[in-house]
């Protein structure tokens, strides 16, 4: 699918090449529409953001947000897209568009963050265990994965301390949202300096409905924190060091340093991405005989990831990570067997799934290919657009060759570098055509459709499932769930059986001996597990959920399957039930 796509887009770029020029970017001095007309699309833009917060507060299920609220943003991006693209050049305008552009970004996030009990995902939890520890001590603990790369957890710790708020919530208001209003802002400053004001208002906007944007928004990990410092890093060093190359050289230095003690995998991806910027700066001069100022060399490169492998190898020990990967070919069976065993969903249900994501990076090659076009590039152009080349390639080589990779980090950094040349090729499309008219219904049928993709995936929305019935899963606790489970410790004192999910809150909140019952679930069978509660949430009962070899739906009915295996059921709360073998 990843081939055909990008075949696809190769051949469809060489077809409208000739239709597009630089003229075909619509400049801020451009077309324009009157007060009147900007009034009432951000009245309607308001109305449907309320029509978004009621339909959440009045939805039928407590933990589903309804299909109205999905449409509901993806109509307020065409109301936004549209001003950006007749927007009148006054900063003021600019701003209220940037804040737009953040309000709907921290609508995504915080609506899914709030609409459950505890914390969504599954790696946050480690994390909160570990940032409560920290507060309960004094001190950052010993011999943790994350003990030497502490800083998210001492962040929320800090606004946890300030405003006296709980770890979800202060995570939300610290990471979340300044995950969401930094990319919005940079992405949108590194389209401006690139390209133009428009573009970099688009890319912000495109950046915000990304699917993998969001789940690092709510799923909140220390990658979300450093992924955030890689835009302003990359704009230092393309502007401000033009300016003030004293100034911008102390701020990279401490953003660095910053990353490095934040997250290992992120770290390594800006080793490669001022690896490449130096080579293909490099490569930019001599290709094309020009001389180029070079916002990056051979020193940055050498010494940034001269610290980091140096941090990695003596401080943290993550560098024995790397070395198992590399030992192991980078080879995960249990990637093989999620890719090759997804033989009962439909057809249908994989292409909305992955659709959005694959428009979003296809796209983006046109305005790729123009921005290194004899016509319109530049160095600092040809740099970016060959970075994020292959920061996007390592992702696209992770699924053509089944690889552990880790890609959903790499689907990250690649949305936050592509979000430029997709913007801009949204405006190129836009302007091969001259009518209004066409113009306005082809920026609201792209930017819809595009939205409404990204947002409705199983990636950005765990909870509501009406377009992905197989692959969706709930990674998230009920209240009720949460209270079945403090039940059952207290009145079971001995083994407590459960899902993979299901075990999170024995581990890292009440402390008790459970047993990986994975493989009964697979086989059906679950007489060898005498002795042992077998906690059944009806969530596994009814949907997909995750095991240790992967994504699993069960073709049987679980309690028929106990009670048949002379298993009583002892606990029903209508979420929960616990089964002990007579």
């Amino acid at each position: 699918m990843v081939s055909i796509l990008c075949l696809m887009i190769c051949i469809g770029y060489l077809i409208i090449r000739r239709f597009i020029y630089p003229s075909s970017i619509p400049s801020l001095e451009g077309m324009t529409y009157s007060i009147r007309i900007y009034i009432m699309l951000n009245t309607l833009f308001f109305l449907l953001l309320s029509y978004s917060i009621i339909s959440i507060y009045l939805r039928p299920d407590p933990y589903i947000r309804p299909l109205g609220y999905f449409i509901s943003i993806s109509l307020m991006a065409v109301i936004v897209a549209n001003e950006i693209l007749f927007l009148q050049p006054k900063k003021s305008y600019i701003r209220f568009t940037l804040c737009k552009i953040i309000i709907i970004g921290l609508s995504l996030q915080y609506s899914q963050i709030l609409i459950f009990p505890s914390i969504v995902g599954v790696d946050p939890w480690w994390h909160q265990w570990f940032t409560l520890n920290i507060l309960d001590q004094g001190h950052i603990p010993e011999g943790l994965e994350y003990s030497k790369l502490p800083l998210m957890q001492l962040m929320i710790g800090m606004t946890s301390l300030i405003t006296d708020l709980g770890y979800k919530v202060a995570t939300m208001f610290s990471i979340s949202s300044l995950q969401v209003i930094c990319d919005a802002l940079f992405v949108f400053l590194l389209g401006k300096f690139l390209i133009s004001t428009k573009v970099g208002l688009l890319a912000a906007l495109l950046l915000e409905v990304a699917n993998s944007h969001i789940l690092f928004g709510y799923w909140t990990i220390p990658n979300t924190m450093a992924a955030t410092l890689i835009l302003p890093i990359i704009f230092i060093y393309f502007k401000l060091r033009r300016d003030n190359s004293f100034i911008s050289t102390l701020l990279t230095i401490f953003i660095m340093g910053t990353l490095i003690l934040t997250h290992t995998i992120t770290s390594m991806c800006l080793a490669i991405l001022i690896f490449v910027f130096w080579l293909s700066s490099t490569a930019y001069a001599r290709l094309f005989d020009e001389k180029i100022n070079q916002s990056v060399n051979w020193t940055i490169c050498i010494l940034f990831s001269t610290v980091m492998f140096a941090y990695w190898s003596y401080i943290s020990g993550h560098i024995l990570t790397l070395a198992n990967l590399i030992k192991m070919g980078f080879y995960n069976p249990l990637v093989n067997w999620r890719y090759s065993s997804l033989y009962y969903i439909p057809l249908l249900e994989r292409a909305v799934h992955h659709l959005g994501k694959f428009l979003y990076f296809g796209f983006s090659f046109i305005g790729c290919f123009y921005m290194i076009s004899k016509q319109f590039r530049n160095s600092n152009r040809f740099i970016t657009i060959i970075g994020g080349m292959i920061i996007l390639g390592l992702d696209f080589l992770s699924i053509i060759m089944m690889k552990d990779i880790i890609s959903n980090r790499w689907d990250y950094f690649s949305q936050i570098l592509m979000a430029v040349p997709l913007s801009l090729s949204l405006l190129l499309l836009n302007g091969i055509f001259k009518n209004r008219f066409i113009k306005i219904f082809l920026m609201s049928l792209s930017i819809f459709s595009l939205s409404f993709l990204l947002i409705i995936s199983s990636l950005a929305n765990i909870d509501n499932r009406f377009f992905s019935p197989n692959i969706g899963v709930r990674s998230a606790f009920t209240e009720s769930e949460l209270q079945a489970m403090k039940t059952i410790s207290e009145i079971w004192n001995g083994t407590i059986g459960c899902d993979r999910y299901g075990r999170i809150p024995y581990i890292f909140q009440l402390n008790r001996e459970f047993a990986d019952i994975d493989d009964s679930l697979y086989s059906g069978d679950f007489t060898d597990l005498q002795d042992i509660m077998i906690l059944v949430r009806e969530e596994i009962v009814k949907h997909s959920f995750f095991t240790s070899r992967g994504l699993l739906k069960l073709k049987y009915n679980l309690h028929i399957a106990l009670d048949n295996q002379n298993f009583s059921n002892i606990y029903d709360c209508g979420s929960v039930n616990g089964y002990l073998q007579n």
